[in-house]
């Protein structure tokens, strides 16, 4: 079964793994186990390590989620959030939609899973940084101290790790194939969560 995003595939998903997810758009990873923030602390289906527990057990994680409910989520005009795990999906989203930008420019998968590896390490914000988006504020608590803050920024490393090797599985068929058309579904997708509005 395919997932389709304007009139470009960019996603195929089993049906087994479909059949987890209700036809909802909030996370179903509720009540938190654990928090950073005001973000669920969750395990992930992962070998990268980091603060979230890692299980390669899992059936399903916040990953699997967001690559679901992806094209759901960004062309809602209203968002509501209702648990902490619903903070972990819209970053996750908004962090796809960033790795399609970056993809369109790779001709092939080694040259997007080196992309997306440097972007998931490389420095960026997070709550409470001056840069971080002024739209996203409201929506995430900033790190009470600098001990939650360096867990905080590895959590979102770990995330960001993960998420990129699944998507690349999503994006390239094979390693010498290009990337699925994203280019201008991404683009469109992109302006369209600028004007998204989240209800806290």
């Amino acid at each position: 079964m395919q997932f389709e995003t304007g009139h470009n595939t960019v996603f195929n998903y089993d049906l087994q793994l479909m059949r987890h997810f209700r036809a909802v758009h909030h996370s179903e990873f509720v009540p938190a186990p654990n928090t950073i923030g005001n973000m669920a602390l969750l395990p992930l289906r992962t070998k990268f390590r980091g603060p979230a527990p890692m299980n390669m057990d899992l059936e399903k994680d916040i990953i699997d989620e967001a690559l679901y409910l992806f094209k759901s989520l960004i062309f809602l005009r209203q968002y509501e959030l209702k648990s902490e795990a619903d903070r972990v999906l819209v970053y996750l989203v908004l962090y796809i939609l960033e790795c399609l930008r970056k993809l369109q420019r790779c001709p092939d998968r080694t040259s997007g899973a080196k992309e997306l590896a440097a972007m998931a390490i490389s420095r960026f914000d997070i709550p409470g940084d001056p840069d971080f988006p002024r739209e996203l504020n409201n929506m995430y608590a900033k790190p009470k101290n600098p001990t939650e803050m360096e867990t905080m920024r590895g959590y979102l490393t770990q995330l960001r790790q993960e998420l990129g090797v699944r998507l690349l599985d999503k994006v390239y068929r094979d390693d010498n194939s290009p990337p699925s058309k994203v280019g201008s579904t991404s683009e469109n997708a992109y302006q369209h969560t600028l004007s998204l509005k989240i209800v806290l």
